[in-house]
């Protein structure tokens, strides 16, 4: 694999017009320092399509998943 790394995740209900605000989300997590370090990696992340949010790293891919928080402004 080379960089840039993208992946798609599927979000019902999401619109390619609509503006997401996403963070990372750390509850119930008893260490989130290697989710952190994962989350720093990701450059972008932008609605792609409808249902699809599409999250970019440009240099190294995390290998850790990113439990993250959504919130969709229309």
């Amino acid at each position: 694999d080379r960089a840039p790394f993208t992946q798609r995740i599927t979000i019902s209900g999401i619109y390619e017009t609509d503006e997401p605000f996403v963070d990372v989300y750390l509850e119930n997590v008893d260490d989130g320092t290697a989710i952190l370090e994962a989350w720093m990696l990701v450059g972008r992340l932008y609605v792609s399509a409808n249902n699809t949010l599409t999250v970019c790293c440009y240099e190294e891919k995390p290998t850790v998943d990113i439990p993250i928080i959504l919130k969709v402004v229309r």
